[in-house]
């Protein structure tokens, strides 16, 4: 009655528009239990049906006065039209500048808007499809800023330097972006960089899911009575599916070089495969399928290619590579640690073994182990929230510099066929599933 009423009608008459209609819809429909529930699916396939989208919100759509509920409404849309299978940016290519305004609207929520659980995981829906679309030159042409050289920005300081010593072209190119800055900054309007989407936009998501990721497994509880029985942990519905979506987004990133490019060093500087195998939704049985799916997230990190000129790197390679690492290492405990001084007069076949490696870092104490891995080795931020568990930074220093088996071993291992664990795993089952819908949110 709604789509007949206001926009369903004939074409020779005119559409009126009112921003009551799409709040209502958006609070009664799309935004059902008040963020906390997914939205009904069947409901949002009867609004695409009628061209809600097409009739009513794209065309009535304004960067400046449109509301929230309208901008989460056409993402809402657009999910939809992925899950069906239909072509979701069609109805953009007939004016591209809504298009490119749109999109920076929806950038700037995440800026100027606190968003609901399920809300997180549209938007985020919105943009692992996004970024799924390159082919498309109008989708491209936005999204492409946002995983660009200024990310490299949000490093930390030693990080940074030594990516640039590594990457020469980069360095003159970042050499080249600072003094054009210093320019910029003497014109009127100038933006700082660090106002500017290509620069936090990204970071701002790896924050948020950090958060999500701490808060998903609640504290265990106890019954109040006579006979108190102690629970165990238990996960939030909702955070739990926008973590498994949020690695999916970040190994969608990964496995494409135009956007792998700068995110996985910043991915490093973060240490997030590390967070994710320390979190504690990792260890849980509900939270196999998101294990499962660091593990994919830990495959496309370190996988053997050249994040700048996307060659293959073989074997031998790959060793040299290990080998220099290691000799690195050794030669600043030489310097620098005394207590490492039996790691620095070590085989690097010894080091590259993750249990001996382990050991030696045992006799250091908290404060020079964080010395270590942020200072030192620079291999994260010093000021980062976890960097004072010696768990964290003994993961982080063993991981950088334990040996891994490459592809080629990894495939060769691999049965033939299908085996027992493969064919009734209920995760990859329901993984394929979500895959097949386009979306996860029906299985709730």
């Amino acid at each position: 009655m709604t789509a007949k009423k206001h926009w369903a009608v004939a074409e020779d008459k005119e559409v009126t528009f009112s921003s009551e209609v799409v709040e209502t819809i958006y609070k009664e429909e799309l935004c059902a239990g008040g963020g906390e529930k997914p939205a009904p699916i069947n409901r949002i396939a009867v609004l695409e049906i009628s061209q809600y989208l097409e009739r009513y919100l794209l065309p009535n759509f304004s960067a400046e006065e449109s509301s929230f509920a309208h901008t989460l409404s056409i993402i809402h849309m657009v999910n939809e039209k992925f899950r069906e299978g239909v072509p979701p940016w069609a109805c953009f290519h007939q004016n591209q500048d809504t298009f490119e305004s749109f999109f920076q609207k929806v950038v700037s929520l995440k800026k100027d808007h606190e968003f609901l659980p399920f809300e997180k995981i549209t938007y985020l829906h919105f943009f692992i499809h996004c970024f799924q679309s390159l082919e498309d030159e109008m989708v491209r042409k936005q999204v492409l800023p946002l995983v660009s050289l200024p990310l490299w920005r949000n490093l930390s300081l030693g990080h940074l330097q030594v990516e640039l010593k590594a990457n020469p072209q980069l360095e003159k190119h970042w050499r080249y972006l600072e003094r054009k800055e210093k320019k910029a900054a003497k014109q009127a309007g100038y933006t700082p960089p660090a106002e500017r989407a290509e620069t936090w936009f990204i970071p701002a998501l790896l924050a948020e899911f950090q958060q999500v990721l701490e808060n998903a497994v609640l504290e265990v509880q106890e019954e109040e009575g006579e006979e108190a029985e102690v629970q165990g942990p238990a996960v939030h519905d909702a955070s739990l599916l926008y973590c498994e979506r949020f690695l999916e987004f970040v190994i969608d990133l990964l496995s494409q070089l135009p956007t792998r490019r700068f995110v996985r060093t910043l991915l490093d500087d973060n240490a997030l495969v590390v967070k994710c195998r320390l979190s504690n939704l990792y260890q849980l049985s509900e939270g196999r399928l998101f294990g499962q799916l660091t593990d994919l997230f830990r495959y496309y990190q370190g996988f053997e290619i050249n994040d700048h000129s996307g060659s293959s790197l073989t074997d031998e390679e790959m060793q040299a590579s290990q080998s220099e690492r290691l000799q690195q290492l050794q030669r600043l405990a030489f310097k620098h640690v005394p207590k490492l001084i039996d790691l620095a007069l070590q085989t690097c076949g010894v080091l590259e073994k993750r249990g001996n490696l382990t050991k030696y870092l045992e006799v250091l104490d908290p404060e020079e182990l964080k010395l270590l891995a942020t200072r030192q080795l620079r291999l994260l931020s010093a000021e980062d929230p976890w960097a004072d568990r010696v768990d964290f930074l003994t993961e982080v220093v063993v991981s950088s510099y334990e040996k891994r088996r490459s592809q080629r071993q990894k495939v060769n291992e691999l049965p033939l066929y299908p085996t027992e664990d493969v064919l009734f795993d209920e995760n990859l089952a329901m993984r394929g599933v979500q895959m097949a819908a386009g979306s996860s949110l029906e299985h709730m």
